[in-house]
């Protein structure tokens, strides 16, 4: 090592000479008693001409290596063509002074001397392995070596070795890399989920039931639009646990027990929409005709796909939300607990007419019957628990563990907790959004009640028209026939 390496190794702190020397192989945990950085720099003087040999023994082994197939097949054939000629010839000598079974003899001596050969080639190579062998190699390689061929410390190195380092005498640090690469992967293999099922489900409610008329409101999509985005920036608001799981998470989304839930889910999203819709159309004029391009009408249709579709939405985030064992749970991220706990309330609101004037400030046309209401609120309720169980049940029979670990921190509680956030939130939207009088009036500010008022007076007055027009045809015809 010349003068200018040594310098500017010892113008290095401490952690840089290990890294320095992990760079050439050697860990310095192997070596508690060497603390100092005087002895550090000996130890890499040492290691690095260690280094240098093996690099020398490669460069060595390698240039053996280059020698070709074909001049190997060559030395080959060739001695084994002399062997065969020394054979030959000897069976000859053999055979001209009359030995019985020549060529048993020659093959006898061949192999007595191949044998010889081998043995004295067995001890050639046992010398090389002593104490004396060794030294006497060591001592022709450092004649051979060149001072350039060892590693020179180079600006920069520390830099690319600090993100390695700790000043932590323990290996707390490489357990929260672990952590937080686990919940980054479960966060993204969740997002996968979530994203692809409300892609299909959106792509079913807005492109075939298209053909069916089915839009939404200004004021549906405005404010489903802005809780589903709450809860989609709060998935990413996750935080990885404090103790690290002995379960290993799911590495891909192909996995039996993610992508059968999927499929699965999905399957039952579908029905459930399709049941949903059935049952409404039963409910539609005979002389009903979708409008594709015309402009949006609250009808029985748009207000239970409506309805059908904020569920699956919701539910989809609820049932694919991985949580513990490698990240904090629902009840931990409180943003997506408030917004979609807000969502499912507020749906099922709708649902049970609780608030006849908020379905219509949301552009919601009232149910025909209480057994459709309650229909419909059976639908949604099956959607909810039988997606959550068949996801469950996917982890149950592929990933025991992990579903076991998932509940195993679970306390009364947290449950206690979850219930009592439910409360709350349900009674807040009930204080703020379960008066008629308030919606109503807000409506009347937008002139929205007029004309819907409106509306309803031009119906009864066209409905009242045809009922006379009706009436005096019957009268006329009684006349006639008196």
């Amino acid at each position: 090592m010349t003068d200018e390496q040594l310098r500017i190794l010892r113008n290095m702190p401490v952690f840089a000479i290990k890294a320095q020397l992990l760079k050439i192989g050697v860990e310095s945990k192997k070596y508690p008693d060497i603390v100092e950085k005087d002895d550090l720099i000996k130890l890499y003087q040492i290691k690095g001409k260690e280094h240098v040999i093996k690099l020398h023994q490669k460069k060595n082994a390698k240039t053996k290596q280059q020698v070709t197939k074909v001049d190997t097949k060559s030395k080959q054939k060739l001695a084994m063509a002399e062997k065969q000629l020394r054979m030959q010839a000897r069976t000859q000598e053999l055979t001209e002074a009359g030995e019985q079974w020549a060529t048993m003899k020659a093959m006898k001596e061949f192999w007595a001397a191949e044998m010889a050969e081998s043995k004295v080639k067995k001890s050639e190579n046992a010398k090389k392995h002593t104490v004396e062998g060794s030294a006497a190699s060591l001592a022709a390689q450092f004649d051979d070596l060149e001072m350039e061929d060892i590693p020179m410390v180079k600006l920069g190195d520390a830099s690319i070795a600090a993100p390695f380092t700790s000043k932590m005498p323990s290996i707390r640090s490489c357990v929260d890399i672990i952590r937080q690469g686990r919940c980054t992967l479960v966060t993204s293999i969740q997002m996968y989920q979530i994203l692809a099922l409300n892609c299909l489900i959106s792509a079913y409610s807005l492109s075939v039931l298209y053909l069916d008329g089915v839009k939404y409101g200004d004021v549906q999509m405005t404010s489903m639009g802005i809780l589903m985005s709450i809860s989609f920036m709060s998935v990413s608001r996750s935080k990885p646990l404090d103790r690290l799981s002995p379960v290993k998470p799911l590495t891909s989304i192909f996995h039996p027990s993610l992508f059968i839930s999927l499929l699965g889910q999905f399957s039952i999203h579908l029905v459930t929409m399709y049941i949903a819709v059935r049952s409404a159309k039963q409910h539609l004029p005979p002389d009903y005709e979708a409008d594709l391009d015309g402009v949006f009408k609250p009808g029985i249709l748009n207000s239970v796909v409506f309805l059908v579709s904020n569920v699956q939405q919701v539910t989809v985030f609820v049932v694919n939300l991985q949580g513990r064992p490698f990240m904090t749970g629902l009840t931990e991220n409180r943003p997506l607990l408030w917004s979609l706990v807000a969502t499912f309330i507020l749906t099922f609101m709708f649902a049970s007419e609780s608030v006849p004037s908020l379905n219509k400030y949301f552009q919601l046309v009232s149910f025909p019957d209480e057994a459709f209401r309650d229909w419909i609120l059976k639908i949604l309720v099956f959607d909810v628990i039988s997606t959550f169980v068949l996801d469950r049940l996917m982890k149950l029979i592929f990933c025991p563990r992990i579903l076991f670990a998932s509940v195993e921190g679970t306390t009364a509680k947290d449950v206690l907790g979850l219930g009592k956030t439910i409360g709350i939130i349900l009674g807040i939207m009930y204080m703020f959004l379960g008066n008629d009088e308030t919606w109503e009036e807000l409506m009347r500010e937008e002139g929205r009640l007029d004309e819907l008022a409106m509306n309803a007076t031009n119906l009864t007055d066209a409905v009242s028209s045809v009922a006379e027009a009706c009436i005096g045809a019957a009268c006329g015809a009684e006349t006639n026939e008196l």
